[in-house]
């Protein structure tokens, strides 16, 4: 996002990782807007329905932010197939975005059906 900002070149073109290569890439913006951008306003709004559950403790925000992060992991695997398969690069940025959406997949699964150990 800094790049968009500042006007730099990629700040994670290091250890094998080629941010150009995935920004400057087709896939990278969504009607004329930037992933970055995209990837933004999504966890801003993820934040802010999870502010309004916490304060008003509605279920619609529960079901929001479950669809949320369900639309969340299927965007961020398709995001790896392009990645891996298309561009042939790879994007530290976008790689911590995916993963912080397979985290959150993971801990809202946990959290509607909690682990339960049996005692011996």
């Amino acid at each position: 996002m800094g790049e968009y900002v500042f006007h730099r070149g990629p700040a994670c073109d290091f250890w094998g990782f080629s941010c150009d290569t995935v920004m400057k890439s087709s896939y990278s913006m969504v009607w004329g807007v930037p992933l970055a951008v995209w990837g933004l306003l999504y966890y801003g709004i993820l934040f802010f329905a999870c502010i309004a559950y916490f304060d008003m403790r509605k279920s619609v925000f529960v079901h929001f932010i479950m669809l949320a992060v369900a639309w969340g992991i299927v965007f961020s695997g398709w995001l790896v197939y392009i990645q891996a398969m298309r561009l042939h690069a790879w994007c530290l940025y976008c790689l911590i975005s995916e993963v912080l959406a397979a985290v959150m997949g993971f801990a809202l699964l946990i959290s509607i059906y909690p682990v339960r150990i049996k005692k011996k």
